[in-house]
């Protein structure tokens, strides 16, 4: 298990950097001086991300009104750093865009990202935690652990797969049991790599147990039940892993856990919010959820 466990690192490590554009923007983020016409120059002239940009922009999420049709609008309308995620967004996607796997639908998996993205950035609102601009990069690539299993550890994650479909396990928990590790520390240690903002890393680190996070508790604590809920609503990652139930999780000492921290959350609050994801999901049909498309 552990030369296993030292092969995954050494490979990770060889792993490609982002495309030029990403690196730029992660540049951008990391200057405190950089200004909106930076994000503009990067962006303007690539007309399949600025779709991108609107859909954002339009989403019924965030209770858009009237449709915004110019990038420019957009921009200002979602804030320069929520731009700078998307564009990182598109990139990841990029890198991980291969043929579909035989064992792991690739478009199930980025559907769960996508509703999870757009599920962190409501709640981000709905409990009042202030305009936390990395919920949505952070919900959208906090499985990306997954897709590098697959594509660069694919006999190992063929095992995965095959012991979540035995067992029905959760896939923290047959990734444990087959290679030692789990995909939020692989994806941490990568996007460490790629010099991601920390907040993002160690969301996606923590977004299985948030109490653990020392740093950043309350983004995690978004994350995570964005994920719940996501799969609550019908959108797990893969079709046979662990079945969230709504009435067991709403008892939980997870839910104890969340209330502690200030964010008020019962049974019917639980399915209001799922309800509210769903309704969401479907009125987003053609737009959000295309996302990639």
């Amino acid at each position: 298990m552990e030369k296993r466990l030292e092969s995954i690192v050494k490979k990770i490590e060889e792993l490609p950097t982002l495309p030029i554009v990403s690196q730029k923007i992660l540049e951008i983020m990391a200057d405190e001086n950089a200004s909106y016409r930076d994000i503009v120059r990067v962006v303007e002239n690539d007309q399949s991300l600025a779709l991108k940009i609107l859909k954002i922009a339009n989403s019924a999420f965030f209770g858009s009104l009237s449709k915004i049709s110019s990038l420019e609008h957009a921009m200002v309308k979602l804030g320069m750093n929520e731009v700078k995620s998307i564009v990182l967004a598109v990139s990841v996607y990029d890198f991980f865009s291969t043929p579909e796997s035989s064992a792991f639908d690739r478009e199930r998996f980025w559907r769960h990202g996508i509703v999870c993205s757009q599920t962190a950035k409501f709640l981000g609102n709905y409990f009042r935690v202030g305009n936390d601009d990395t919920l949505f990069l952070s919900g959208l690539v906090h499985d990306m652990g997954k897709a590098v299993l697959d594509e660069y550890f694919h006999d190992e994650f063929l095992d995965i797969i095959e012991y979540i479909d035995l067992k029905n396990s959760t896939f923290s928990e047959a990734e444990k049991a087959v290679i030692g590790t789990t995909h939020y520390q692989i994806a941490a240690k990568l996007l460490s790599q790629w010099k991601f903002p920390k907040k993002i890393i160690l969301q996606i680190l923590y977004h299985h147990a948030p109490w653990a996070d020392k740093n950043y508790e309350t983004g995690s604590i978004m994350l995570y039940l964005a994920n719940m809920i996501t799969k609550m609503a019908g959108y797990p990652c893969h079709d046979t892993e662990e079945k969230i139930d709504l009435d067991a999780f709403s008892s939980s000492s997870q839910v104890i856990y969340i209330n502690k921290n200030g964010f008020e959350l019962d049974h019917e609050i639980l399915k209001n919010l799922v309800k509210h994801t769903q309704e969401f999901i479907i009125e987003e049909a053609d737009n959000v959820m295309r996302f990639f498309d």
